[in-house]
Formats: structure tokens, sequence, C-alpha cells
């Protein structure tokens, strides 16, 4: 199945946690806000929004960011 790139993902440019799933083929949004960026995302991702938080150097996946030690 081709995606047409109508899901994507809201996330914080500090932290890499996902804010908010998006779906602009049947909700419009606003621009993303100061400190956040978009990133489209496939199906396949998008069957996993449940458990897909972060998105990390281009990534999405379930585990966040660790601190250094």
């Amino acid at each position: 199945m081709v995606n047409n790139m109508t899901k994507r993902i809201l996330y914080s440019e500090t932290t890499g946690q996902v804010l908010q799933w998006q779906d602009t083929e049947h909700w419009n949004y606003a621009d993303a806000p100061t400190g956040t960026a978009i990133e489209p995302v496939n199906d396949e991702q998008w069957e996993r929004r449940n458990v897909l938080k972060w998105f990390i150097d281009g990534l999405l996946g379930e585990v966040g960011p660790t601190a250094n030690t």
C-alpha cells in the first residue's frame, strides 16, 4: 500500500518525544509551534502509534533518550 504522506507526527525538537499523531486527510492542523517539528510517517508506523513515542536521530522508537552517566 502506498502512503500518500497524509499521516505525520508532531514531536519536540528538544526531547524527541512524539506529542501528537496527525492525519491530515481527515483533520486540519495549525503550524508546528516553536520548538517542535513535523515528520511524515508510513502506514506501518501509523499502525504502531500506541507504542512509538519517540523520534530520536531520525527514527521513531519505543524507547526515549537515556541519561549519559
